[in-house]
């Protein structure tokens, strides 16, 4: 690792000698897979991590529920952080948002990750999914040195296609962090994502970028790097929920600030003093008053969640009320040789979730470039396939209608 220090503003994981530090033993078996994959596409799925999250989902519903519940009565962005898509910084009133934020496990494969010490500056709470744009953190939350920050998405409950998964795009962290200047615009303090939304998508065509989506079990988490794409695939069956936690790191001896409302040329810099989570002290009075307390039985119930009521109906009247958007579909036709059987095929995670096959590639199936066709290789060998899949033979099925339905998906060999 004797290079490193030469970088040791760098995260270890985004270094240039990333295979010197991977070859030194540094990392053990499981923190070396974990790390080559943030290295490699930006992004490392933990599956089960968080063990205990049935107790720590439940809680986390009840004390959210009561404010979603009025957000979406009152209208949408009723008071700061709050909203009827999603919490902001929850941990400061619910104790199972900060231990998930705060998980000892966690932070200590972020420092091993990254070489620096890490702390949760930021928590983000969703009971459906957030349908955002495909975006990079690095605008919103940056550092310098570079990169210094990561996120972390935990599932809190299985989440199914159709109810608006994380999506995300392999390689994209490599990318450059473009700065206002070079994507054409003086920021200030009201600039928000849209104005990089033109160039990310342009990048995504331009790099041949494909887009994965992350079928997650309850308890499975995925670490991002700072600047890899992500959002949310639209929500495809109305009612559907995706509870689900983000927490934002931060990692020590840095400086911290906000791209997007910087503008380095004339020296404004919107620095951010981001607050250890770890050491914020939830006051039980707004515990209680948020409805983390309510089991919405009982008489005892009934004060907590009202008082919220009132409160945020006399924000939202001061403020006033912005109805939540509906997500808007860029329908294409269908390619003239478009095979439903086949797409289904192809794609059965489609299947399983009961869409419509023609539907979702018209939507969505388009931009994620599933495959909607299986063509027979022209230089296909019936014999030769049979002598390489004795499986096959000997089920006494036809080698073209196996290739079809099962080879072609299996990478099995046709040719001798």
């Amino acid at each position: 690792m004797r290079n490193q220090s030469i970088l040791s503003g760098v995260p270890f994981i985004e270094s240039p000698f990333f295979n010197e530090i991977a070859a030194s033993e540094y990392f053990n078996e499981h923190e070396s897979q974990i790390a080559t994959d943030l290295n490699l596409y930006g992004f490392a799925v933990l599956p089960g991590f968080f063990v205990n999250i049935s107790n720590q989902a439940q809680q986390i519903k009840a004390d959210l529920l009561p404010i979603f519940d009025d957000c979406k009565s009152t209208g949408d962005k009723v008071v700061k952080g709050i909203q009827a898509s999603r919490i902001q910084d929850a941990f400061k009133f619910s104790e199972s948002v900060k231990s998930i934020a705060c998980d000892p496990r966690m932070l200590t494969l972020l420092k091993k990750l990254y070489g620096r010490e890490a702390f949760a500056f930021q928590t983000l709470n969703f009971e459906q999914g957030s349908q955002q744009a495909a975006h990079s953190d690095a605008v919103h939350f940056h550092s310098s040195p570079e990169r210094f920050m990561c996120g972390v998405w935990v599932a809190l409950e299985d989440v199914s296609i159709d109810s608006g998964p994380l999506c995300y795009y392999p390689h994209s962290h490599k990318l450059p962090v473009y700065d206002c200047r070079q994507v054409g615009f003086t920021p200030d303090k009201d600039t928000n994502q849209t104005v990089y939304e033109p160039l990310w998508n342009k990048l995504i065509e331009a790099n041949g970028l494909r887009k994965k989506v992350f079928i997650a079990k309850a308890g499975d988490a995925l670490i991002w790097t700072a600047n890899l794409l992500h959002g949310g695939e639209p929500i495809l069956r109305e009612g559907a929920t995706r509870w689900s936690q983000v927490t934002h790191y931060y990692f020590a001896d840095c400086d911290y600030y906000t791209p997007m409302h910087s503008d380095m040329i004339s020296g404004v810099i919107a620095k951010r003093k981001p607050l250890d989570i770890s050491k914020y002290l939830i006051d039980n009075k707004s515990q209680q008053s948020s409805g983390a307390k309510s089991q919405h039985n009982g008489k005892n119930a009934e004060p907590a969640v009202s008082s919220l009521t009132k409160t945020l109906r006399k924000l939202s009247a001061i403020f006033g009320v912005k109805k939540q958007s509906t997500p808007t579909f860029v329908e294409i036709e269908l390619p003239e040789d478009f095979d439903t059987q086949a797409y289904a095929h192809l794609n059965p995670d489609i299947v399983e979730a009961g869409v419509d096959p023609a539907l979702h590639y018209a939507r969505h199936g388009y931009l994620e470039h599933r495959p909607y066709k299986i063509m027979i290789p022209e230089d296909f060998d019936e014999a030769g396939y049979l002598a390489l899949n004795p499986d096959v033979a000997q089920a006494g099925i036809d080698p073209k209608r196996h290739f079809v339905l099962h080879g072609y998906r299996e990478n099995r060999a046709f040719r001798q």
